[in-house]
């Protein structure tokens, strides 16, 4: 091995020799890391009335992602950029807070994100269709994905709520 590096150490440290050894050391680290990796925690289901997990789109932003990126614009530019998301669908991972009764079966739900007290998520549901939030408690976890209708950090609104396992 030496003998051949000895031979090829010009081409070896070539820059297409560095690029093919790096490649070659990166597709290696890549393929180990797949092997070992754990399997993530299971979060305990809540229902059985909940809708099946769905493909979401990767690039999707999180709430503190379109929260970030309405702070790091001007001031002038805020209000826009929160009208801009407003439709959006996303995902939100985090603790029942509350359950409001309504006019006939509508709900207000309120979630709170656990890392994030100034971030809270409001939607109403029918709760014929989601019965699961009569029992359950303060603190349950749990994912939705809803179309975004307001953006405030302390009432961000939603509809259409899907809600995930």
């Amino acid at each position: 091995m030496i003998e051949w590096i000895l031979d090829n150490k010009e081409w070896l440290f070539s820059g297409i020799g560095v690029f093919v050894l790096s490649t070659f050391v990166w597709f290696m680290k890549r393929n180990s890391s797949n092997s070992n990796t754990a399997t993530p925690p299971v979060q305990p289901p809540l229902e059985a009335t909940l809708a099946p997990a769905v493909e979401h789109p990767p690039n999707t932003p999180t709430i503190s992602d379109i929260f970030e990126d309405i702070r790091s614009r001007p001031s002038y530019q805020q209000d826009q950029a929160k009208k801009d998301y407003l439709g959006l669908r996303i995902r939100f991972s985090g603790q029942l807070s509350q359950v409001s009764k309504g006019d006939a079966s509508l709900v207000t739900v309120f979630m709170k994100d656990p890392d994030d007290t100034y971030l809270s998520i409001i939607f109403d549901v029918d709760i014929n269709d989601f019965p699961e939030f009569k029992t359950m408690h303060s603190g349950t976890p749990f994912t939705v994905e809803g179309a975004l209708t307001r953006l405030e950090p302390m009432s961000t609104q939603m509809k259409d709520i899907q809600i995930i396992r």
